[in-house]
């Protein structure tokens, strides 16, 4: 399920911090990964040591936006240095560290997807998924192991998915656990 909206924060859908996965499981289940027309030639990295006032991390090179709010690090944590790192190739795949880490308030990612190719693909609409190891990501076949989707809204004139985190593995746009 994706919510469709239009581009002004009156029409998005909200998303729901007391749902935070249309669907999870210990099994994982392959799917079909969402492909970039122009690859990534080498991993892009951005390390930031994130606050309780909170932070945003741009990885401008592969269009993702993270929003750390205030407030989000975990009782006694006064500051966590963050890594995310967008994965060479053609795939919307992402490292988040350190892995494991999880927040009192749930992180607001925002994927460009402009340069996302969907011609020909008739598996709904790209939705964020969860995968745990960088060996879950098969980047030749176009494909990943999800062990969870994510909801997922969508800013059509935009061109912008959304989604909010709770801890910190790996993300990929994908077409879903249909």
């Amino acid at each position: 399920m994706v919510a469709l909206g239009a581009c002004d924060d009156a029409s998005r859908t909200q998303l729901s911090p007391s749902i935070p996965s249309l669907s999870s499981s210990s099994t994982a289940v392959r799917v079909a990964t969402v492909q970039r027309r122009t690859p990534l030639g080498d991993d892009v990295t951005r390390r930031v040591v994130v606050d309780r006032n909170g932070a945003v991390i741009r990885l401008d090179a592969a269009g993702l936006k993270v929003k750390v709010p205030s407030n989000a690090l975990p009782a006694g944590t006064e500051s966590l240095e963050i890594t995310v790192t967008a994965i060479a190739g053609s795939q919307f795949a992402y490292e988040f560290e350190p892995s494991g880490a999880t927040f009192t308030r749930p992180l607001e990612i925002e994927q460009d997807i402009r340069d996302a190719v969907v011609d020909g693909h008739d598996g709904g609409s790209p939705i964020v998924s969860y995968f745990k190891t960088r060996s879950d990501v098969d980047a030749a076949a176009g494909t990943a192991n999800s062990f969870e989707d994510l909801n997922t809204s969508m800013d059509v004139r935009g061109h912008k998915l959304r989604t909010d985190i709770w801890h910190f593995s790996g993300y990929i746009v994908s077409w879903g656990r249909h």
